[in-house]
């Protein structure tokens, strides 16, 4: 949990400061994060793949477009994972708000 934690407070001063640096270390610490929540905890462990998807899409965005599409992709598979877990019923805000992250990955893939 902490180290959620920690790459959200990352992520968020990355995405503030425009610093690439701060928003790697952010994915680093989510990614560390992962290994903490065993299947045992599915919405913690989806909660934190969608951290790193939205990590990996403020990376995108500070990339120059060819650089881009890595991290598109991983936002993309992070974000998808996450949606595997949430439920729209049961989790709908979850699920939703994944839903807009994982269509504005979509469009950046496209080069909308």
């Amino acid at each position: 949990m902490a180290q959620n934690n920690i790459g959200t407070a990352l992520r968020t001063l990355g995405m503030r400061e425009d610093d690439p640096a701060r928003l790697v270390a952010a994915v680093q610490a989510h990614e560390a994060a992962l290994g903490g929540y065993t299947r045992i905890w599915p919405l913690q462990r989806a909660m934190t793949q969608e951290n790193i998807a939205i990590a990996e899409l403020a990376l995108a965005q500070h990339a120059a477009t060819a650089d881009s599409k890595p991290h598109l992709t991983r936002a993309l598979g992070h974000v998808t994972s996450a949606l595997e877990v949430y439920d729209p019923v049961q989790t709908q805000f979850y699920y939703d708000k994944a839903v807009r992250l994982r269509d504005q990955v979509q469009a950046a893939l496209a080069g909308g």
